[in-house]
C-alpha cells in the first residue's frame, strides 16, 4: 500500500454537520483498516487524459466497481476503491469531498476530465448526472437516453458541484453519475443481495445487455467530448 496516513496539505478534509461517514477521510480509513483484507485499491494509469473512479466500490455501492472498470477499458485512468469486508461494510463510505489518495491525486493532475460512478438508495429509475462539466453531462444524458435510460440533468440532490469533490479536480472538471437501485439491479442482476450476504465481496462477472448499453453510452459521451474539445484546442 502506498500513501501516508495523513492527506497532502492541498487536500483539506471537509466536515459536514450531518456527516454520517465513520471515517473523516480516506487517509483515516486506510490507517485503521487493512488493505487486502478489508479493501483493495485498484489503480491503473491510461493515456487518454480521462480518469474513471469508483470511490465506493465493492460492497458499499455494489456494481460501481464493475461499471468503472468496464468504462475505463484499457485507455482511461482507473481508480477503483473496492471494499470487501462484509462485517465492516457500513464503515467504508467516505464522501467525495473527503475522498483523496495520492495516487488518485496524481491521476487527476494529468487528466482533462473525471467520471465518478455512484449508487444511490432511491428506487425510481432516473439516473442523476452531476459534476461541474456541463457539456459532458449533456452528452452523457443524450447517449444514455438513446439507450433507453432516464436521466436528470438538474438533480434535486447529489449534484456533485462542490469544487472540493474529487470529480471536479481534473482540469476540465467532471461528471458524477448516481444510479438508483432498480437501474443498478438491471445492470447487474442480483448484485444487491450478493453484496449484503457475501462475507468477502468479489467482482461480479455476469452482466446484462443493460450493463453493456450503459457502458457504451458513457464511453461514447466521453469519446465525443474529448474529440470535440481536442478540435477546439
Amino acid at each position: 500500500m502506498t500513501g501516508d496516513a495523513h492527506p497532502p496539505e492541498r487536500f483539506e478534509t471537509v466536515y459536514h454537520h450531518r456527516r454520517r461517514d465513520f471515517y473523516a477521510d480516506l487517509y483515516s480509513l486506510k490507517a485503521d483498516l487493512k488493505q487486502g483484507i478489508d479493501y483493495v485499491i485498484y489503480c491503473r494509469p491510461g493515456k487518454s487524459g480521462v480518469t474513471v473512479v469508483a470511490p465506493h466500490g465493492g460492497n458499499i455501492e455494489s456494481g460501481t466497481s464493475e461499471l468503472a472498470r468496464a468504462i475505463a477499458g484499457n485507455e482511461h485512468n482507473l481508480f477503483d476503491f473496492v471494499f470487501m469486508n462484509g462485517s465492516f461494510r457500513s464503515r467504508g463510505h467516505v464522501t467525495s469531498t473527503n475522498f483523496m489518495d495520492e495516487r488518485l491525486a496524481s491521476l487527476l493532475s494529468r487528466s482533462r476530465i473525471c467520471v465518478s460512478l455512484h449508487r444511490m438508495r432511491d428506487r425510481h429509475h432516473r439516473i442523476y448526472l452531476g459534476g461541474r462539466n456541463r457539456e459532458l453531462k449533456e452528452l452523457a444524458s443524450e447517449r444514455l437516453c438513446a439507450m433507453g435510460f432516464i436521466t436528470e440533468l438538474e438533480p434535486p440532490r447529489l449534484k456533485g458541484v462542490d469544487k472540493r469533490n474529487f470529480v471536479n479536480l481534473a482540469s476540465e472538471r467532471g461528471l458524477q453519475v448516481e444510479i438508483p437501485v432498480p437501474v443498478a439491479e438491471a445492470l447487474l442482476p442480483g448484485v444487491s443481495e450478493y453484496a449484503r450476504s457475501a462475507s468477502v465481496y468479489r467482482l461480479r462477472r455476469k452482466t446484462s445487455p443493460s450493463f453493456q448499453a450503459f457502458v457504451f453510452a458513457i464511453r461514447s459521451a466521453v469519446d465525443d467530448y474529448m474529440d470535440s474539445n481536442m478540435e477546439q484546442r
